[in-house]
């Protein structure tokens, strides 16, 4: 708990900083439009649309995850491969040598 409180502090600080050095206006373009902007804004907004790009991938793994899952579950349960299971087999599989194609 103390660890977390003292990292805390120590990002606030960095961020204190960032911002106090990144003070300067900046003209930011983006296809037909011009904004002027701090520099830190587009630093903060940088991270943050970062975040959340890393925040949505995790969330579409825990949930592709999941419906593998309750797939296996339906198939351990029935006995029946469930549709779209087996493709998803044999893409997940290596592909099988043969003789004949080692040469």
């Amino acid at each position: 708990m103390q660890f977390l409180l003292v990292l805390m502090l120590f990002l606030a600080m960095v961020i204190a900083v960032l911002t106090l050095q990144n003070q300067d206006v900046i003209a930011f373009r983006l296809f037909f439009w011009t904004v002027e902007v701090s520099k830190i804004l587009v630093i903060l907004g940088s991270a943050f649309l970062g975040a959340l790009a890393v925040f949505l991938a995790g969330l579409f793994q825990r949930q592709r995850r999941k419906l593998k899952e309750e797939a296996a579950k339906e198939t351990a349960k029935t006995g029946k491969d469930v549709p779209g299971q087996q493709a998803a087999k044999t893409a997940a599989e290596p592909a099988k040598e043969t003789p004949a194609n080692n040469g």
